[in-house]
Protein backbone atom coordinates (compact mmCIF):
# COMPACT_ATOMS: atom_id res chain seq x y z
CA UNK A 1 0.00 0.00 0.00
CA UNK A 2 2.96 2.33 0.91
CA UNK A 3 4.31 1.56 -2.28
CA UNK A 4 0.81 2.19 -4.42
CA UNK A 5 0.29 5.83 -2.31
CA UNK A 6 4.03 6.79 -3.39
CA UNK A 7 3.10 5.99 -7.40
CA UNK A 8 -0.43 7.72 -7.09
CA UNK A 9 0.86 10.84 -5.87
CA UNK A 10 3.63 10.88 -8.21
CA UNK A 11 1.25 10.52 -11.27
CA UNK A 12 -0.64 13.28 -10.11
CA UNK A 13 2.63 15.33 -10.33
CA UNK A 14 3.47 14.69 -13.54
CA UNK A 15 -0.10 15.20 -14.90
CA UNK A 16 0.04 18.70 -13.83
CA UNK A 17 3.61 19.66 -15.38
CA UNK A 18 4.28 17.41 -17.81
CA UNK A 19 1.61 15.12 -19.74
CA UNK A 20 0.54 17.67 -22.31
CA UNK A 21 -2.89 18.74 -24.17
CA UNK A 22 -5.17 21.32 -26.04
CA UNK A 23 -7.04 24.00 -24.26
CA UNK A 24 -10.61 22.39 -25.23
CA UNK A 25 -9.28 19.03 -24.35
CA UNK A 26 -7.16 16.34 -25.83
CA UNK A 27 -7.71 12.62 -26.06
CA UNK A 28 -5.52 10.14 -26.52
CA UNK A 29 -5.39 5.90 -26.77
CA UNK A 30 -1.66 3.96 -25.65
CA UNK A 31 -1.41 0.44 -26.89
CA UNK A 32 0.84 -1.54 -23.25
CA UNK A 33 2.50 -4.24 -24.08
CA UNK A 34 3.68 -5.72 -20.83
CA UNK A 35 6.00 -9.01 -19.90
CA UNK A 36 7.34 -11.01 -17.21
CA UNK A 37 5.16 -9.54 -15.10
CA UNK A 38 3.45 -11.82 -12.40
CA UNK A 39 -0.07 -13.51 -12.33
CA UNK A 40 -2.43 -11.63 -14.94
CA UNK A 41 -0.89 -8.08 -15.16
CA UNK A 42 0.98 -9.23 -18.95
CA UNK A 43 -0.24 -8.95 -22.08
CA UNK A 44 -1.44 -6.19 -24.62
CA UNK A 45 -3.83 -3.59 -22.87
CA UNK A 46 -5.08 -0.43 -24.15
CA UNK A 47 -5.60 3.14 -22.14
CA UNK A 48 -7.91 5.81 -22.95
CA UNK A 49 -7.20 9.26 -21.95
CA UNK A 50 -8.94 12.35 -21.46
CA UNK A 51 -7.46 15.73 -20.25
CA UNK A 52 -8.36 19.58 -20.11
CA UNK A 53 -6.58 22.31 -17.95
CA UNK A 54 -8.28 21.30 -14.68
CA UNK A 55 -8.53 17.34 -15.19
CA UNK A 56 -6.88 14.40 -16.02
CA UNK A 57 -8.98 11.04 -16.67
CA UNK A 58 -7.33 7.47 -17.50
CA UNK A 59 -9.71 4.40 -18.54
CA UNK A 60 -7.80 1.02 -18.52
CA UNK A 61 -8.80 -2.83 -17.68
CA UNK A 62 -8.34 -2.01 -14.41
CA UNK A 63 -11.46 0.71 -13.71
CA UNK A 64 -10.87 4.28 -13.93
CA UNK A 65 -8.69 7.28 -12.50
CA UNK A 66 -9.68 10.77 -12.19
CA UNK A 67 -7.40 13.69 -11.42
CA UNK A 68 -8.78 16.96 -10.66
CA UNK A 69 -6.19 19.49 -10.30
CA UNK A 70 -8.31 21.96 -9.12
CA UNK A 71 -9.15 20.65 -5.85
CA UNK A 72 -6.21 17.96 -5.72
CA UNK A 73 -8.59 14.97 -5.40
CA UNK A 74 -7.51 11.37 -6.82
CA UNK A 75 -10.89 9.43 -7.54
CA UNK A 76 -10.93 5.41 -8.31
CA UNK A 77 -13.79 4.42 -10.25
CA UNK A 78 -15.12 0.59 -10.36
CA UNK A 79 -17.60 0.59 -13.52
CA UNK A 80 -18.91 -3.22 -12.80
CA UNK A 81 -19.57 -2.62 -8.98
CA UNK A 82 -20.64 0.97 -9.63
CA UNK A 83 -18.66 2.05 -6.81
CA UNK A 84 -15.88 5.15 -6.22
CA UNK A 85 -13.35 5.88 -3.50
CA UNK A 86 -11.49 9.68 -3.41
CA UNK A 87 -8.52 10.37 -1.61
CA UNK A 88 -7.10 13.98 -1.79
CA UNK A 89 -3.96 14.08 -2.19
CA UNK A 90 -3.13 16.44 1.00
CA UNK A 91 -4.34 13.15 3.27
CA UNK A 92 -1.83 10.74 1.65
CA UNK A 93 1.28 12.71 3.02
CA UNK A 94 0.23 13.23 6.72
CA UNK A 95 3.56 13.68 8.36
CA UNK A 96 3.07 11.11 10.93
CA UNK A 97 2.06 8.34 9.09
CA UNK A 98 4.49 5.43 8.24
CA UNK A 99 3.49 5.54 4.62
CA UNK A 100 3.62 8.90 4.28
CA UNK A 101 7.30 8.74 5.44
CA UNK A 102 7.73 6.14 3.08
CA UNK A 103 6.18 7.95 -0.21
CA UNK A 104 8.45 11.17 1.15
CA UNK A 105 11.67 8.92 1.09
CA UNK A 106 10.97 6.79 -1.51
CA UNK A 107 10.52 10.36 -3.58
CA UNK A 108 13.67 11.67 -2.46
CA UNK A 109 15.64 8.85 -3.55
CA UNK A 110 13.95 9.10 -6.96
CA UNK A 111 14.49 12.46 -7.47
CA UNK A 112 18.06 12.91 -5.72
CA UNK A 113 18.89 10.00 -8.34
CA UNK A 114 17.23 10.91 -11.78
CA UNK A 115 18.80 12.33 -14.58
CA UNK A 116 17.56 13.40 -18.10
CA UNK A 117 19.20 13.25 -21.40
CA UNK A 118 18.44 14.51 -24.72
CA UNK A 119 20.06 12.18 -27.39
CA UNK A 120 20.56 13.33 -31.56
CA UNK A 121 18.11 10.06 -32.32
CA UNK A 122 15.10 11.17 -34.16
CA UNK A 123 12.69 8.44 -36.36
CA UNK A 124 8.94 8.68 -37.40
CA UNK A 125 6.50 6.62 -34.58
CA UNK A 126 2.57 6.61 -35.90
CA UNK A 127 3.27 9.42 -38.36
CA UNK A 128 5.12 11.86 -35.90
CA UNK A 129 8.63 13.05 -36.03
CA UNK A 130 10.16 11.77 -32.36
CA UNK A 131 13.26 12.79 -30.60
CA UNK A 132 14.68 9.97 -28.48
CA UNK A 133 15.65 10.93 -24.27
CA UNK A 134 16.81 8.72 -22.10
CA UNK A 135 15.31 8.91 -17.95
CA UNK A 136 17.52 7.38 -15.78
CA UNK A 137 16.09 7.16 -12.23
CA UNK A 138 17.83 5.46 -9.28
CA UNK A 139 20.37 3.50 -12.34
CA UNK A 140 16.79 2.07 -14.21
CA UNK A 141 16.54 3.71 -18.10
CA UNK A 142 13.33 4.88 -19.69
CA UNK A 143 13.31 5.51 -23.11
CA UNK A 144 10.96 8.28 -24.24
CA UNK A 145 10.31 9.38 -27.97
CA UNK A 146 8.56 12.63 -27.76
CA UNK A 147 6.90 14.46 -30.74
CA UNK A 148 6.75 18.08 -30.84
CA UNK A 149 4.15 18.06 -33.77
CA UNK A 150 1.36 17.76 -31.47
CA UNK A 151 0.26 21.37 -30.60
CA UNK A 152 -1.08 22.66 -27.17
CA UNK A 153 1.30 20.92 -24.63
CA UNK A 154 2.99 24.47 -24.11
CA UNK A 155 -0.08 26.31 -23.43
CA UNK A 156 -1.19 23.07 -20.64
CA UNK A 157 2.26 23.49 -19.13
CA UNK A 158 1.70 27.34 -18.57
CA UNK A 159 -2.23 26.67 -17.28
CA UNK A 160 -1.22 23.64 -15.19
CA UNK A 161 1.57 25.06 -13.53
CA UNK A 162 -0.66 27.38 -11.58
CA UNK A 163 -1.35 24.13 -9.39
CA UNK A 164 1.75 22.91 -9.42
CA UNK A 165 2.33 26.27 -7.26
CA UNK A 166 -0.27 24.89 -4.26
CA UNK A 167 2.35 21.60 -4.15
CA UNK A 168 4.96 24.04 -2.98
CA UNK A 169 3.12 25.48 0.38
CA UNK A 170 2.82 21.56 1.75
CA UNK A 171 6.01 20.60 3.24
CA UNK A 172 4.99 16.99 2.39
CA UNK A 173 4.45 17.43 -1.27
CA UNK A 174 7.15 19.62 -1.97
CA UNK A 175 9.90 17.51 -2.13
CA UNK A 176 8.03 15.62 -5.21
CA UNK A 177 8.26 18.48 -7.31
CA UNK A 178 11.40 18.29 -8.08
CA UNK A 179 10.59 14.96 -9.84
CA UNK A 180 8.52 16.93 -11.95
CA UNK A 181 9.93 19.60 -12.72
CA UNK A 182 12.51 17.73 -13.96
CA UNK A 183 10.64 16.32 -16.67
CA UNK A 184 9.65 19.65 -17.94
CA UNK A 185 13.35 18.95 -19.65
CA UNK A 186 11.41 16.92 -22.02
CA UNK A 187 10.44 19.15 -25.02
CA UNK A 188 7.06 17.45 -26.62
CA UNK A 189 4.76 14.75 -25.97
CA UNK A 190 5.36 11.26 -25.76
CA UNK A 191 5.13 9.17 -28.29
CA UNK A 192 6.43 5.70 -27.10
CA UNK A 193 8.15 4.57 -23.67
CA UNK A 194 9.55 1.81 -22.71
CA UNK A 195 11.22 0.42 -19.69
CA UNK A 196 12.68 -2.68 -18.22
CA UNK A 197 12.97 -3.55 -14.38
CA UNK A 198 14.28 -7.02 -14.10
CA UNK A 199 12.58 -9.41 -15.99
CA UNK A 200 9.52 -7.06 -16.22
CA UNK A 201 9.39 -4.86 -19.61
CA UNK A 202 7.28 -2.25 -20.35
CA UNK A 203 6.33 -0.89 -23.72
CA UNK A 204 3.51 1.93 -24.34
CA UNK A 205 2.85 3.86 -27.77
CA UNK A 206 0.09 6.44 -28.50
CA UNK A 207 -1.65 4.95 -31.53
CA UNK A 208 -4.32 7.65 -31.31
CA UNK A 209 -4.58 11.35 -30.77
CA UNK A 210 -7.24 13.71 -31.32
CA UNK A 211 -7.73 17.61 -30.32
CA UNK A 212 -11.55 18.14 -29.10
CA UNK A 213 -14.08 19.66 -26.53
CA UNK A 214 -14.23 17.15 -23.84
CA UNK A 215 -17.72 16.91 -21.87
CA UNK A 216 -17.66 17.78 -17.81
CA UNK A 217 -19.24 15.53 -16.95
CA UNK A 218 -16.61 13.16 -17.91
CA UNK A 219 -14.87 13.69 -14.95
CA UNK A 220 -17.25 13.68 -12.58
CA UNK A 221 -18.24 11.00 -10.85
CA UNK A 222 -21.47 8.88 -12.74
CA UNK A 223 -24.90 8.93 -11.11
CA UNK A 224 -25.86 5.75 -8.87
CA UNK A 225 -22.66 5.50 -7.57
CA UNK A 226 -21.81 4.37 -4.47
CA UNK A 227 -18.60 5.70 -2.50
CA UNK A 228 -16.36 3.17 -0.67
CA UNK A 229 -13.06 3.71 1.80
CA UNK A 230 -9.93 4.62 0.03
CA UNK A 231 -7.21 1.88 -0.53
CA UNK A 232 -4.48 4.65 -0.16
Amino acid sequence: MMKRTACHALLFVFAIVFIPATWAGMYWESQVISTGVPGAGEGVKVTKNYQTDFALRTDNDDGITIFNFETGIFYSIDPEKKTYSETKLDEMFKPDDESAQFAQSFMKQMAENMSIKKTDETKEINGYNCTKYIVTIMGMDTIQWVTKDIEGYKELREAASKYAEKLKNNPQLSSMLGMGEAYKEIDGFPIKTTSEMGPVKSETTVIKVEMKDLDKSLFSIPEGYAKVKSTF
